[in-house]
């Protein structure tokens, strides 16, 4: 994960101080990541992160769910600060992947279909930003498209992101996306190839930086190997995190940085 020490220290040095709704960040405008998933799996070791909720959240957008219950079933509380009392996030990732807008259209089902029947297409795009949309949910989609690339026996998926707060949203999304192409490759008999993060505003919450400053200075240590369970279903549906686990992750101790919302 050298990339991500690179991104932090290019921010670190060269971002400005915008003033928002939730904070100063110090930003930079626009960056790209490439991560080859034969290397490993993508998950930062210069600190530990939970492949638990990370796998969690997938299944949960993945089931097309809008409601915190399923994930506070599996002990995953990273939604509850967007959630209304009611548990309810409307309208977002899940509900736009696999029914867009209310229209019965469901993305990730048509996107294994290109896959498998057209795999040269460049079509293969799956969508949550939503104008139509946009007043009723909570939280405007951050990673608002992936693309899926068919190349011969291998699968790549680009993710693109409108917003990104790089330490603490980014590991996970990172992650999250490398998890998702693992997903399409099983299921259409496939190996996983690269995954490219397109990254819009890229920022460091002020009261970040410090603790930044600390985790550039970490050596990071070989990245992991994912291991699926047998039981993945065709349709991507019915998942849980129990599912995934990680073969050698070692990392360094745990550096808490406060979520923003």
């Amino acid at each position: 994960m050298k990339q991500y020490i690179d991104l932090v220290s290019k921010i670190l040095q060269n971002g400005k101080m915008i003033e928002t709704r939730n904070g100063n960040r110090l930003t930079i405008y626009g960056h790209q990541m490439r991560f080859d998933l034969e290397d490993g799996f993508p998950i930062l070791t210069t600190k530990k992160v939970s492949l638990n909720l990370i796998a969690g959240e997938l299944c949960w957008f993945l089931n097309g769910d809008t409601n915190i219950k399923q994930l506070h079933e599996w002990n995953n509380h990273i939604w509850d600060a967007n959630a209304g009392e009611d548990g309810e996030l409307p309208n977002g990732y899940g509900y736009q992947w696999r029914n867009y807008g209310g229209s019965g259209v469901d993305q990730i089902e048509r996107s294994i279909s290109l896959i498998k029947k057209a795999p040269n297409s460049t079509r293969n795009v799956v969508i949550a930003w939503n104008p139509v949309d946009m007043d009723k949910m909570k939280l405007p989609p951050c990673h608002f498209g992936f693309q899926l690339h068919v190349d011969g026996d291998y699968i790549h998926l680009q993710a693109s992101m409108r917003s990104v707060d790089v330490m603490v949203g980014l590991p996970f999304n990172i992650a999250s996306y490398a998890l998702l192409c693992h997903l399409f490759a099983r299921i259409t008999r496939k190996k996983a190839g690269e995954l490219i993060m397109d990254l819009g505003n890229t920022h460091i919450y002020e009261p970040h930086i410090e603790n930044a400053k600390v985790q550039i200075e970490r050596t990071p240590y070989s990245l992991p190997v994912l291991v699926i369970s047998l039981g993945i279903t065709d349709d991507l549906k019915g998942l849980n995190p129990n599912m995934f686990s990680l073969y050698g992750y070692n990392y360094h101790p745990s550096i808490k940085y406060e979520m923003f919302a």
